[in-house]
This record gives C-alpha cells, sequence and structure tokens, in this order.
C-alpha cells in the first residue's frame, strides 16, 4: 500500500458571536485546517487542526502542501 495523494484545504469557520480574550484580543472566527490522504488501494483518511485568532492557518497549509505531502507520496501510510 503506498500514499498516491494529499490534499490540504484551509477554511476560515465565521462564529455566530465575537469574542475575546487577553491573549488573542478579538476573535470574530477559527481556522480549519484538514488534510485528506489518499492511497492506492483506496483507503483514505482526514485529519484536522484548528487556530483560534487571526493568523496561523494559512502557515498550516503551507506547511502540509510544501513540506509535509511531498514526503509521504510512494510511502505506506501505515507507517507515517
Amino acid at each position: 500500500m503506498k500514499t498516491k495523494s494529499v490534499q490540504a484545504r484551509h477554511y476560515q469557520i465565521p462564529l455566530p458571536k465575537t469574542l475575546s480574550d487577553s491573549t488573542h484580543g478579538e476573535i470574530t472566527h477559527f481556522t480549519l485546517v484538514t488534510a485528506q490522504v489518499r492511497a492506492d488501494g483506496g483507503q483514505e483518511g482526514l485529519g484536522y487542526t484548528y487556530t483560534v485568532g487571526k493568523t496561523g492557518g494559512a502557515a498550516i497549509l503551507a506547511l502540509i502542501e510544501d513540506d509535509l505531502a511531498p514526503l509521504l507520496i510512494d510511502e505506506d501510510p501505515r507507517r507515517i
């Protein structure tokens, strides 16, 4: 079994009400980043992470797409 694709996505989910705290300030949304891994036998898995606040999601997406995904292609997903 080998990994054939890794697809990452970045979502900004608006909150119904603005929140605030002393660390993040005003929080109007949270950021969700997903990664879907597909194997050559049709198996697939979905993972996610999130950030609270205004930054971070785009950096996580870039890390997955530019650095991590290329390392995973043609590797055994059971060993990832």
